[in-house]
């Protein structure tokens, strides 16, 4: 998966110059899919797309993961805001 450019999701704190060191990103998750995969839509949403069903909070937990991979940060620093029973979630990442 490609990096995700730093300035195109606003930051409420920064880190490095230039790069917000806090993103809230703005996640469609789409479970059951055939693979793992993130891609920018229009508009700047994040669509996710998960192998796992939408049960007991698996497919939040993969797309966790996916943003994870996909902003190159640990697991634990991808937190769910909102959004835990809808496929329209709010994440925040930190650097």
């Amino acid at each position: 998966m490609r990096q995700k450019s730093s300035q195109r999701h606003g930051g409420s704190e920064t880190g490095q110059p230039g790069e917000p060191a806090v993103w809230r990103v703005s996640v469609r998750v789409i479970p059951n899919a055939a693979r793992s995969a993130v891609e920018e839509l229009p508009g700047g949403e994040l669509l996710v797309r998960v192998p796992v069903p939408p049960v007991e909070g698996r497919a939040n937990e993969a797309a966790r993961e996916a943003l994870a991979e996909y902003f190159g940060v640990a697991v634990s620093r991808v937190q769910l805001l909102s959004g835990a029973r809808s496929r329209r979630k709010i994440f925040q990442i930190r650097r």
